[in-house]
């Protein structure tokens, strides 16, 4: 092997640990930080089934029929939902006298939630009168499963197909997938950064960002969801297949995708954790004769 070949051999690694190790640890810790999260007649109920919240303070959104199907996903620049710009809603004593069903159990500081709305949406947050609780940003992975296995019926009331099996959308269950999402992104994008373990660490963001790929992007596709291209890729509403904007989250993680799918099979490379604890193996002493 000459040099330019062992030069490619050791070092690709450690180019690919830091991009698949920093984007992984990056994106495992965000999904631990507390932010406002906007609640729905929908999500509300997956939040109370997975033990998120407790059913007394969204009570008021349970109460309400959904007629739209809302964005699952924890906003990061949280809108409150316009239902009436005239009103005053930093006073909870002041109602509206011409809502007959103003019984006030929605709260006023989340612009209202009564049934004859589009989207009904409260912000819940620690500095409000209700002290409700910020939610994790890793709830809204567990939301986004749990309608994914468990689909709630359209407006025509036909039920979209799974995109998940039914048992990952059951009581705690997309709960617990959402904390094992995180944990497993901090821990092998951490290891990854440092070249330990970075086989084990490479299969789990390979399988992370294969259900990443599935449930945002291909998953919606094949099941019908959304307008696909050869059958699974999702397509765009402008018609182009080249509308780069709209493929850049797939883009993203399909080339995640296959960098942890090499460092699967390279190893750590030399400059590493790997090769400081369990020395060199017989490919990285392989000489070309």
């Amino acid at each position: 092997m000459t040099f330019g070949q062992k030069l490619a051999y050791h070092i690709a690694p450690l180019f690919l640990r830091l991009v698949v190790g920093a984007t992984l640890l990056w994106a495992g810790l965000g999904k631990l930080i507390p932010e406002d999260y906007q609640v729905s007649p929908q999500n509300a109920r997956a939040l109370v089934d997975m033990g998120a919240v407790e059913q007394a303070k969204v009570q008021g959104f349970l109460d309400v029929d959904p007629v739209a199907d809302p964005d699952t996903d924890p906003p990061t620049d949280p809108v409150q939902d316009p239902v009436d710009p005239d009103e005053d809603a930093d006073d909870p004593a002041e109602g509206d006298p011409e809502d007959p069903d103003d019984s006030g159990e929605a709260d006023p500081d989340s612009g209202g939630g009564n049934a004859s709305t589009l989207q009904h949406t409260v912000i819940l947050a620690q500095d409000t009168d209700d002290d409700l609780p910020k939610l994790k940003r890793l709830y809204g992975v567990a939301v986004k499963v749990s309608h994914a296995a468990n689909p709630r019926p359209d407006a025509e009331g036909n039920t979209p197909t799974p995109v998940l099996p039914s048992f990952m959308g059951d009581n705690q269950t997309p709960k617990y997938i959402g904390w094992a999402a995180a944990v497993g992104e901090i821990f092998a994008g951490g290891f990854l950064l440092i070249g330990f373990m970075a086989r084990l660490s490479g299969l789990v963001a390979a399988g992370v960002m294969v259900m990443a790929m599935w449930l945002t992007n291909i998953g919606p596709a094949v099941m019908g969801h959304v307008p696909a291209k050869f059958g699974f890729l999702p397509y765009p509403e402008s018609g182009s297949f080249f509308d780069v904007p709209f493929y850049t989250e797939l883009g993203w993680q399909l080339a995640l995708l296959a960098a942890a799918v090499a460092l699967l099979f390279s190893g750590s490379g030399t400059l590493s954790l790997d090769r400081i604890l369990f020395g060199s193996s017989k490919s990285d002493d392989f000489d070309e004769d």
